[in-house]
């Protein structure tokens, strides 16, 4: 990231985000979880949210980057809300 931030001279700019920690891992321990190798459910969940997010890209090039931040913020805060009404 300091890399772009550098070549851009800007450090704020439209970026897609996606989350790839879970509640369980602490700040310390970011750095192992994202080097170690994803399989089975982890990795299924990475290549959904991989596959959202190039959507995402491509929405916010068709749409702008605020219309199409919006649309898919409002689609994680459904599915949130819907899988704390499964527990």
């Amino acid at each position: 990231m300091e890399s772009i931030i550098s070549d851009l001279g800007v450090r704020e700019f439209p970026r897609i985000r996606l989350g790839i920690s879970p509640d369980d891992v602490t700040r310390d321990e970011h750095v192992d979880y994202l080097l170690t190798p994803l399989s089975g459910e982890k990795l299924t969940l990475f290549e959904e949210a991989a596959e959202l997010g190039g959507e995402a890209a491509l929405d916010a090039v068709a749409m702008g980057f605020a219309r199409a931040m919006n649309s898919y913020n409002r689609l994680a805060r459904e599915k949130a809300r819907g899988d704390k009404d499964r527990d």
